[in-house]
């Protein structure tokens, strides 16, 4: 009698599920696991700092009614500056700017920057959810593929920004639409996307370049006719001519950022005297050896020397790109070889690299494309929610430096 009534019982679950689209479902475990994670085993921490004596954990919940928590910590402090003074230049612009504007809505009273921040990650949050599910079908992976793809985007190893005050979910909402709807030949909608993708991140550059290619790359895809007729012929120059002409939107964003990029933020052969900005100061001084070449330390760092997680997803965004032109996703393809070739000319930190490492979604759903629905996938998925969250924790306790 008991049994029948359990599965009964576990039936109307799976026919209320069953009900639900798939991208809430998705957003229902990520919120679910989020908060559990923070209202364990962040108090956790935070009665562990007390007793040490050595600072306290800054969660904050300032909209009650949504279950997650912006996570503020000091890496988000130039983004409260900025949404409070704006004082001067800086690029990208469109979150603190958005940051402003959702700060309207808060009273004065409140937690004004923390506000407006979960404001937009929550928006943001849905929109990825909605576009990468989308994304998953033009790619036709079964649900349980694309649930464990939009799950592990949320819950990449070590990405521990997606809840808190970046931009980072903000871009990721942008240029996962941006593939939706170059899928869709939209072009003017992925025009509109990566331009504000630009706006958001430096890596929108890279996907703007990727986008702008799309014609060109494009005519790849077509079987059974020669090269030569592929890329040369009426139709195709058609084609190409009417694809960059309603893309057009994305070229001056792209400009200028390529030369604040190759500007000042470049840090080509700078000494650490030379370097005015506070972080490349810090990585010249304090990391790089003395002497040393501070891009080829960066590569070293994170191809053998840094954390294994980090190593591992270094490699495993490299290895994806051939994954990548194998299902013919070219113009993702190029987008992430774009990153990995500005090594040659950018410095970055190379601490926060899992950190951003999900906006490179693309890898994600190959790589998940090549498991089979069934347990090797749902533990996988499973390892990295746990492994990321324990990351995002510890990582905003202070407990969990820099080298």
């Amino acid at each position: 009698m008991q049994t029948g009534k359990v599965l009964k019982a576990v039936e109307s679950v799976q026919r209320l599920s069953g009900r639900i689209p798939l991208w809430a479902q998705c957003l229902i475990i990520v919120y679910s696991v989020h908060a559990a994670f923070l209202t364990t085993f962040g108090q956790l921490f935070v009665v562990i700092r007390k007793a040490y004596d050595i600072g306290q954990l800054q969660f904050v919940r300032p909209l009650k009614i949504l279950p997650n928590s912006v996570t503020l910590g000091w890496d988000s402090a130039p983004y409260q500056e900025l949404m409070q003074s704006y004082a001067h230049n800086v690029w990208p612009p469109l979150y603190p700017m958005m940051l402003r504007a959702a700060s309207w809505l808060v009273p004065d009273d409140g937690p004004v920057f923390a506000a407006a921040a979960q404001m937009i990650g929550f928006a943001s949050h849905i929109a990825i959810a909605v576009g990468l599910t989308r994304y998953g079908s033009q790619l036709r992976l079964s649900r349980e593929q694309i649930r464990a793809a939009v799950l592990l985007v949320f819950f990449f190893p070590g990405h521990n920004v997606m809840f808190a005050a970046y931009s980072e979910p903000l871009y990721i909402a942008l240029s996962v639409w941006c593939f939706v709807t170059l899928r869709a030949d939209r072009f003017l909608w992925v025009a509109l996307f990566a331009s504000l993708a630009v706006l958001t991140r430096n890596m929108g550059l890279f996907l703007a370049v990727a986008l702008l290619s799309a014609p060109i790359l494009i005519p790849l895809q077509r079987k059974g006719l020669p090269t030569a007729e592929r890329f040369f012929s009426m139709r195709s120059l058609s084609e190409f001519s009417a694809a960059l002409g309603r893309l057009w939107p994305v070229v001056l964003p792209l400009l200028v950022g390529l030369a604040w990029y190759f500007g000042s933020a470049s840090y080509f052969g700078q000494t650490p005297d030379q370097a005015a900005d506070g972080w490349a100061r810090d990585l010249l001084v304090h990391h790089v050896p003395q002497g040393a070449d501070a891009r080829l330390w960066v590569l070293e760092y994170l191809a053998f020397k840094g954390p294994p997680g980090t190593v591992l997803l270094f490699y495993a965004t490299l290895i994806a790109v051939p994954l990548l032109i194998q299902r013919k996703l070219y113009v993702e393809a190029t987008y992430v070889l774009a990153f990995f070739a500005s090594f040659a000319f950018y410095l970055y930190r190379p601490f926060p690299f899992p950190r951003y490492v999900s906006v490179f979604f693309p890898s994600v759903f190959v790589v998940v494309s090549l498991f089979r629905p069934g347990w090797l996938l749902g533990l996988s998925v499973t390892l990295s929610v746990i492994y990321s969250e324990f990351m995002h924790v510890i990582l905003f306790s202070g407990w969990a430096g820099e080298p």
